[in-house]
């Protein structure tokens, strides 16, 4: 009678022991589903501090007084220009990211995730500088607008506009190609 009962133990005994290796096999599944799909559909996410953006040399005309040039980074596509500067806490003087819209329009900005202050330039499908914003304020949410419609914005380090006297009227040499 010993015998039977010392099967059956051992019957159980390897039924939970499959029964566990399976639940290690559903979750290795379950987590490797879940990098899959994360990678698939959600790629922004993942690669946001991945982006790589092309380095151009823009210049810019004063109305009076020589030209001015930049070494900008080009935010071009929406991934791009959602990003901008974020999370940067160096810019180098005569530095700066421009904007290229495919369309004109008003357009709006803010400083979440920078923690640096910025000039903000706002320029029209012309190249004329319509307006622009001295020391943007670092990490706030605020909202900051165009005030009209424009196709090209340039972000350059904080009191950079004001030394170089960069002010309304100055031109952006087109075509930025």
């Amino acid at each position: 009678m010993l015998q039977p009962s010392l099967r059956i133990n051992r019957q159980v005994a390897g039924e939970g022991v499959t029964f566990r290796n399976n639940l290690v096999q559903c979750a290795v599944r379950s987590l490797w589903f879940i990098l899959v799909a994360q990678t698939v559909l959600f790629p922004i996410a993942i690669a946001d501090d991945r982006l790589s953006f092309q380095r151009r040399i823009i210049t810019l005309q004063p109305t009076s007084g020589t030209a001015i040039m930049f070494d900008v980074e080009t935010a071009i596509t929406d991934a791009q220009q959602r990003h901008g500067l974020m999370n940067r806490t160096t810019l180098a003087p005569m530095t700066g990211m421009i904007f290229i819209f495919e369309q004109t329009a008003h357009r709006y900005f803010w400083m979440k995730n920078t923690p640096l202050s910025l000039d903000i330039l706002f320029f029209d499908e012309n190249g004329n500088l319509e307006k622009v914003v001295p020391e943007a304020t670092p990490n706030k949410d605020d909202i900051i607008a165009s005030g009209s419609a424009v196709k090209y914005v340039l972000e350059i380090g904080a009191g950079e506009a004001q030394r170089l006297k960069i002010v309304p009227g100055t031109k952006l040499l087109l075509p930025i190609e």
